[in-house]
């Protein structure tokens, strides 16, 4: 349905916009995409835009002004945390089709593949409950929607297991990958 959304006249060339290509998910990913898009006889121009809001908005009004046929959006964390900062997502998807990885968005000329955070979290959690080990510790650095899911099927699966909310181990870390020990490790 995605490729069907391109039009006739095409420069085939295609936007992609991931916010961190350092991070290991993400630059798979990127790859994978720009094969597949190769494979197919479309180029790609790739932004990554970091974290910050107007960076995001910035990078996808270029790759609008630089004629794209489509746009894809890796990873979760290019949906804002608010409605309206979602909206230069929903925008740009009135002028040529929008496609986002592992988040979801609702609205015309949006296409969404979703990964099931949730109930792989959930059954990762549950499978250790079960196997006896104790004192779970959900280490996390994301609030991204992706994030979020993930962070709700490891309390859903603790609750499931008789560990009530107070007692829930869970840890934000809002430091770089770069600086977790464990992370940097030769």
């Amino acid at each position: 349905i995605f490729a069907r959304g391109l039009g006739l006249n095409t420069m085939h060339i295609i936007g992609i916009l991931c916010v961190d290509s350092s991070d290991l998910f993400l630059a798979k990913a990127v790859y994978y995409l720009e094969q597949k898009l190769y494979e197919n006889g479309y180029g790609c121009l790739l932004c990554c835009t970091g974290y910050a809001q107007e960076n995001k908005e910035k990078y996808m009004k270029r790759l609008l002004s630089k004629k794209v046929d489509a746009c894809i959006l890796v990873g979760s964390s290019l949906l804002g945390q608010t409605e309206q900062d979602s909206q230069y997502i929903l925008d740009a998807a009135k002028e040529i089709p929008v496609m986002l990885l592992n988040a979801y968005l609702n609205g015309p000329n949006l296409y969404c593949v979703l990964a099931d955070d949730y109930q792989a979290t959930y059954t990762a959690a549950q499978r250790l409950c079960r196997a006896g080990v104790g004192d779970l510790l959900y280490y996390y650095d994301s609030n991204s929607y992706s994030g979020k899911e993930k962070l709700r099927g490891f309390r859903d699966a603790m609750q499931a297991n008789g560990v009530g909310e107070k007692e829930q181990k869970t840890l934000y870390y809002s430091g770089s990958r770069e600086d977790i020990p464990a992370m940097t490790a030769k």
